[in-house]
């Protein structure tokens, strides 16, 4: 009789301790099905994350890229045709010629210029020809320009012993050049501007100086437009300081400074 009890006893435990280990791999599978759905889940939503992330990246590539693009147009065909215009506008006044011949022919060169930066710019190129050593014979090319328009007398000065810039702070510092005297020839009416280059051992400096109207800034309607915005978006992308200076009837000037750690 006691060992058909201890049979029974031996029964039921084997079977509690099936039934606790069948109830426990159970709640095993249960549990590893539910870290699975949200391990599936967590898999997912980073995907829906990862192309969120690249579909944000990609639109603000596509925005930085408009951008540059809208100041080069803004800032270099903008700036060359704004000199076709004034050659235009002054061919009028001219009662010689060969003056007028020689007008029309600049402006047919600003124009053909300008449509070859455009074809460069849709191809997504710099302009190559403008290499790091060229900032001052750059320069020199836009006083002759401006001076063809005779809408104003532009002079142009460098001292110090030149050094080479790296083409994309040659390229900025160029197109800084353009906005300001843009803004003048446009804006000022002056009959004189500045501009002067000084290379020594601390750096590069860069000023540019109208006798014109000038205007009140900051606070001016337009002192934060377009054109001051881009010129010092373009300084703060190389590491330049900009200092732009202007009040009624003492004419606007600039000074960038570039510090020779950021050159070399």
């Amino acid at each position: 009789m006691d060992s058909q009890r201890e049979g029974y006893l031996l029964i039921g435990a084997v079977m509690f301790i099936m039934i606790v280990f069948l109830a426990t791999l159970l709640l095993f599978m249960l549990a590893y099905r539910k870290r699975k759905r949200e391990h599936v889940k967590e898999v997912e939503t980073m995907k829906e994350k990862y192309q969120k992330e690249i579909l944000e990246t990609q639109v603000e590539i596509q925005k930085e890229t408009m951008q540059q693009i809208g100041r080069e147009i803004h800032d270099n065909v903008g700036q060359k045709l704004t000199l076709a215009v004034l050659y235009a506008e002054h061919l009028n006044l001219e009662t010689e010629k060969r003056y007028n011949t020689e007008k029309v022919s600049s402006i047919s060169g600003l124009i053909n210029e300008s449509l070859s930066d455009l074809r460069s710019l849709s191809q997504n190129l710099t302009r190559s020809t403008e290499n790091a050593a060229e900032l001052n014979i750059l320069l020199q090319k836009e006083v002759v320009n401006l001076n063809k328009a005779g809408v104003c007398i532009v002079s142009f000065e460098s001292s110090g012993k030149v050094f080479e810039i790296p083409l994309a702070i040659n390229n900025m510092l160029l197109r800084i050049a353009q906005e300001f005297l843009q803004n003048s020839l446009k804006h000022a009416a002056c009959k004189n501007i500045q501009i002067r280059s000084m290379y020594d051992q601390e750096g590069l400096s860069l000023s540019l100086e109208d006798d014109g109207k000038g205007f009140e800034y900051p606070g001016a309607t337009g002192g934060n437009g377009i054109g001051i915005s881009n010129m010092k978006k373009r300084a703060e992308l190389i590491g330049a300081e900009l200092i732009l200076k202007s009040s009624p009837g003492k004419g606007t000037s600039m000074k960038i400074f570039v510090p020779v750690e950021k050159i070399s």
